[in-house]
């Protein structure tokens, strides 16, 4: 009982503190960022009954509902992990120490109460990344028998907490224990900011377990996309149990038995952290993903939930099933199964790499999703992959639309990874019916099972399966060959050697045995007699007629003979030909690997460049239905665009790539699997690719990627360097396995725009396999969208005419534009003038106020104790708070945060249009996404310095309006770290530029949100930097609803007070922003800009004044 009074008490002297805040115009003039979600969002963390009452007027508007955030279909191995409530501060932290040392992140759903009394928990959670989501005011239960007034009370006021101590920018996630998510909880929930509740089906706590094997099975058990929700305080609710969690998927192998399970013992606190350790370790060895429960919804495959009929109904040819392939060679297949088995298989490539056989192994979608690597392996080693079905499981226990995705998505997984597949389906265990013919016949699959299966269990023998093969191999046996199974694999698998040996037979793949299967057909005989006379008893003669038609059949056989003589001899000389150009090829590439002397291509994925171009490739030339689509489309669009091929599309594409060159188009070098991975296969093919591009179209051909993200080993990085090629990737893949390959043209942008490519940026390469998807008008179609929304929108309209807008080029073109750079900038290209400047410890003991009081630059809204925490009043006397330095007849722009390209452009061509340069204060924690753009900004002669990394304030705020509190030693340390971060991100990509003989890198910084302490200051003094500048005017721009807004700001002032306006004047520092919510900014200042300039008032950076910390005078400025 005392507890929780004690718990109340502190609740109650948060709530009244952020309900006493009344500065919200005050906080909004000094706030950067325009909030992302309501305006319940807006006040709850600075005035938590206003937001309340903004809350409850949204209810009685009947506003929207939040939406449920629970388990998802998906299939791949992925999960999230909660912890709902908290227990001591003691197991908290292990909790969190577990996590880090998994490197693992969950989110932490917290009561108001709870989060109160631990701020410390969670700025430490904040801090290393992971998330934290509101349980209500008390964690209660059965949320949904209070009122909608209770609920939103406790939705807001825990909203308002938890943003006190951390700076929450997205709506917070809401879990309700043991409650339904009725429509009245759902409203409140909206009403109160919360966006999204979290509904998980799976709640364990201190007592769910007792040993490691059992949460071993239960997490292999768990559906994949599910919600785990670990109770770290009281007992499981009667609704909180959970579900039998049943077996998802028998054909994901459980690991051999722990031999010596935990057991669990000790206080409810420790089995709490032993459970999140089981729990964690499980995880790993299980090879799913625990990923944050925001982002689980992204995993989301809409084709699990797809409704097939449609493509069912079409009338197809069933497929052909084979369970032997009687070949021309008289070969034998080896079809193998099971990868999961990470040893056998290597034995098994071992096996067959020394016997010189090449096997199909039939991978299901599972194992594509869990073991990609090695199925990479086995093609790298010549084999071929054929489609398991997606779970491997009885096909003809299935319906029709389960008997067609099972072997679609197998399908479509394969094609993501390598590229092209073999259309071979085996169905589990070798069984199919006629609705696995039809299905597999809609999908163009051969069915292929198997005649030969001598290991069929664990019993089984060297001396069985010696036995097993009684009589000698036919032509076209497969024999099948599990893993996992037998305890002598090796063994037997030198026995099947032996077999193929005695039979005098060959080993190859399922496919080459189906391009040289052989028809048995009956054989033509005849017989041929002569009628006698009635009295002449029959008998056979000899026919004159049939001597002459032998002696002829036997002339046409010699000439057919010698004709099969002269064309067998033509291609030996061809074969030799061949053999003489790809010895010379290899030598060729030996040649180059000696004088490339290791050197690797590096994985530029992105162009680093400033050119304000953009660029479209493709791959996947075989579809040439779409590639006229294509190509129809960009010369509509005048477009001029890459095109990557392989020698596959070489041997048979010719016509469709002739066509593409005729249109003005460029070819490049496109990477396959079937390639290999070693030098001298990656080299060569290489090679041959850039002999044939420049002896046919005379172009040369020097980028290379293959057809999807791949991780480049090694051996091809130096092969792409020796064959003096680099590697290009993309900034979007036109091809994502989330969207069906039926997708429409909408519903692949969507999907696009949701992984943050909103805007193209200079550079941007968006990249279109051509043969992912089904409607072969999809790709011309997207295309077109991407440029007009997220090409065409870039740019600024100057009397209605489009400047500063990006074009498209080839990307050979891009690759060697002027705007090329190197990134990240290496030490040697580094100024000297920004090297040494920023680091901890410049800052000398003696005389600290006054080089602070030299060198900061403050505002003229902060000039009290309450707002300067730490200096005294005669300190705060001493310091600026005019919020300028000259008072010159001279104004400086300034630009907070960051933004797209779509936002920065239109300032960049505003400031140039009427020759103005300014200082760009970078936030840098989203630059690196963007590199491009920040060294824009500098070659366009502004000044850049540091908004911190990561808007890392340096003074605390409180819940009083316009009182803040010092720094401790632990955030001022936290302070410096992330101001040397920013700095250094900045001069790894703009430390070698330099305007007027000074560097482009700046060692000034402005405060976010300007506030300051002196404990904040001597932090950033202490690391460096120059200056700390403010400044006296802030436009708000970011909260603007139009151009007229701003521009009146700017030129009449705002209103501060009864009796208090700021207005621009000479030396004012004008603090705008460069994030897109500041929409109308360049706009605005196309009017204002002009309007000073008649004025006559003129414009400076910063630099131009100040240098080193020291106030130059305007007859010494530069």
């Amino acid at each position: 009982m005392m507890k929780r009074k004690r718990r109340w008490f502190v609740v109650a002297g948060v709530i009244l503190l952020v309900a006493l805040s009344v500065v919200l115009v005050l906080y909004s003039k000094n706030k950067k960022d325009t909030p992302t979600i309501s305006k319940v969002q807006q006040y709850v963390k600075y005035d938590v009954e206003k937001a309340y009452e903004l809350a409850l007027s949204e209810l009685e508007n009947n506003c929207d509902r939040a939406s449920i955030l629970t388990d998802v279909k998906t299939l791949d191995y992925v999960m999230s992990l909660n912890f709902v409530g908290l227990s001591d501060s003691k197991t908290n932290n292990e909790i969190v120490d577990l996590l880090s040392s998994y490197d693992s992140k969950a989110t932490f759903f917290i009561s108001g109460i709870v989060a109160a009394e631990d701020s410390d928990l969670l700025q430490r959670l904040d801090k290393e990344g992971h998330d934290m989501g509101s349980n209500g005011l008390n964690g209660d239960a059965y949320m949904e028998k209070l009122p909608s007034k209770e609920l939103v009370n406790s939705f807001v006021r825990t909203n308002g907490i938890i943003n006190t101590y951390i700076d929450q920018k997205e709506s917070i996630l809401l879990y309700c224990s043991a409650t339904e998510y009725t429509d009245q909880v759902l409203q409140a929930a909206y009403a109160s900011g919360n966006e999204q509740v979290v509904k998980s089906n799976y709640v364990v706590n201190y007592g769910s377990f007792t040993s490691y094997e059992q949460v071993k099975g239960y997490i292999h058990k768990l559906p994949r996309g599910a919600i785990l929700t670990v109770k770290l305080e009281g007992e499981l609710e009667g609704i909180e149990y959970q579900p039998s969690v049943t077996e998802e998927d028998p054909a994901k192998d459980m690991q051999a038995g722990i031999e010596e399970s935990e057991v669990l013992e000790g206080t409810k606190e420790e089995k709490l952290v032993k459970i999140t350790e089981w729990i964690l370790r499980a995880i790993q060895e299980e090879r799913i993903e625990n990923v944050l429960c925001k982002d689980l919804s992204a995993y989301y495959d809409a084709s699990l939930e797809k409704d097939y009929s449609n493509v069912l109904q079409k009338v197809g040819v069933p497929a052909k099933a084979y369970q032997s392939i009687p070949n021309k060679p008289g070969k034998v297949g080896f079809v193998f199964r099971g990868i999961s088995d990470e040893g056998e298989l290597k034995t098994a490539l071992t096996f067959l790499k020394e016997q010189d056989y090449r096997a199909t192994f039939f991978v299901t979608g599972d194992e594509v999703i869990q073991y990609p690597e090695r199925i990479t392996e086995i093609v790298a080693s010549g084999h071929e992959i054929g489609n398991g079905g997606m779970t491997g499981k009885d096909v003809t226990t299935m319906n029709p639309q389960e008997a067609y995705f099972e072997i679609m998505k197998c399908d479509e997984l394969l094609k993501e990874q390598l590229g092209d597949t073999v259309k071979i389906f085996m169905p589990g265990y070798g069984k199919y019916n006629k609705t696995t013919e039809q299905v597999a016949g809609l999908l163009k699959y051969t069915i292929v099972t198997y005649n030969k299966y001598p290991i069929a269990s664990k019993e089984v023998s060297v001396e069985q399966v010696d036995e097993y093969f009684n009589s000698p191999l036919k032509s076209g046996d497969i024999i099948y060959i599990p893993f996992g199974v037998s305890m002598q694999f090796k063994e037997i698998l030198s026995t099947l050697a032996k077999k193929v040996e005695e039979g005098n037979r060959a080993v190859d793949t399922v496919s080459i045995l189906l391009q040289n299967i052989v028809l048995q057909t009956e054989e033509q005989t005849v017989t041929t007699t002569i009628a006698t006379s009635k009295n002449q008893t029959k008998k056979p003669v000899k026919d004159s007629t049939i001597t002459v038609v032998d002696k002829k059949k036997e002339k046409e056989e010699r000439e057919k003979e010698k004709v099969e003589k002269e064309k067998e001899k033509e291609k030996e000389k061809e074969k030799e030909k061949k053999q003489k150009e790809e010895e010379a090829i290899v030598k060729e590439a030996n040649k180059l690997r000696k004088l490339n002397k290791g050197q690797v291509s590096k994985v530029n994925r992105l162009v680093h460049t400033t050119d304000l171009v953009v660029g479209y490739s493709f791959s996947g030339v075989s579809r040439g239905d779409v590639v006229d689509k294509v190509l129809a489309k960009l010369k509509g669009l005048n477009i001029h665009a890459t095109f990557f091929v392989s020698m596959k599309d070489i041997q048979n594409s010719k016509k469709t790539i002739d066509k593409i060159v005729k249109e003005g188009h460029e070819l490049q070098i496109l990477l396959l699997d079937s390639n290999g991975r070693t030098y001298t296969e990656v080299a060569t093919t290489i090679l041959k690719i850039k002999d044939f591009i420049d002896e046919t179209y005379q172009q040369n051909a020097n980028l290379v990627r293959y057809a999807y993200d791949v991780d480049y080993e090694k051996e091809v990085l130096e092969a792409i360097s020796a064959t003096n090629c680099q590697v290009i990737g993309q900034s979007v893949s036109v091809a994502i396995s989330k969207v069906e390959k039926d997708a429409s043209e909408d519903e692949i942008l969507e999907v696009i725009s949701h992984q943050g490519h909103l805007v193209a940026t200079r550079g941007y390469i968006a990249h279109f396999r051509m043969d992912y998807y089904e409607n072969p008008t999809v790709i011309a179609k997207v295309l077109e969208m991407i440029k007009e929304e997220k090409v065409d929108t870039i740019g600024y309209l100057d009397e209605g005419i489009k400047k500063n807008g990006y074009q498209f080029e080839t990307l050979s073109e891009i690759v060697s534009g002027k705007g090329v750079y190197q990134y990240p900038l290496t030490k040697s290209t580094i100024l000297d003038a920004t090297k040494g400047k920023i680091g901890k410890g410049r800052l000398a003991s003696e005389n600290i106020f006054e080089y602070i009081a030299k060198r900061y630059v403050g505002n003229n809204s902060i000039k009290t104790i309450a707002a300067l925490p730490g200096f005294t009043e005669e300190e705060i006397e001493k310091i600026d708070k005019t919020g300028r330095f000259t008072s010159d007849k001279v104004l400086f722009l300034s630009f907070d945060d960051w933004g797209s390209d779509a936002a920065i452009t239109k300032l960049l061509y505003v400031l140039n249009k009427y020759n103005v340069k300014a200082t760009f204060f970078i936030r840098t924690n989203y630059v690196l996404e963007n590199p491009n753009l920040l060294r824009a900004i500098a070659l366009n002669g502004h000044d850049i310095a540091s908004h911190t990394n990561s808007h890392m304030v340096l003074a605390n705020s409180t819940d009083q309006p316009g009182v803040y509190s010092n720094l401790d030693d632990k955030q001022a340390e936290e302070l410096q770290d992330d101001f040397i971060k920013s700095y250094d991100i900045l001069q790894s990509i703009i430390g070698d530029l330099q305007i007027d003989n000074r560097p482009s890198l700046q060692t000034f910084m402005r405060p976010p949100t300007l506030a300051v302490s002196k404990k904040g200051l001597e932090a950033i003094f202490d690391a460096g930097a120059s200056l700390v500048i403010s400044g006296d005017f802030s436009t708000h721009d970011y909260e603007a609803k139009s151009v007229s807004e701003v521009v009146e700001t700017m030129k009449n002032g705002i209103v501060e007070s009864k009796d208090k306006k700021s207005l621009i004047q000479n030396g004012s520092i004008i603090v705008m922003h460069m994030s897109d919510n500041a929409k109308y900014t360049a706009e605005a200042l196309d009017i204002v800009i002009p309007y000073y300039l008649s004025q006559g008032y003129h414009f400076a950076r910063i630099s131009d004044y100040l240098g080193n910390g020291e106030l130059i005078s305007s007859k010494e400025q530069r």
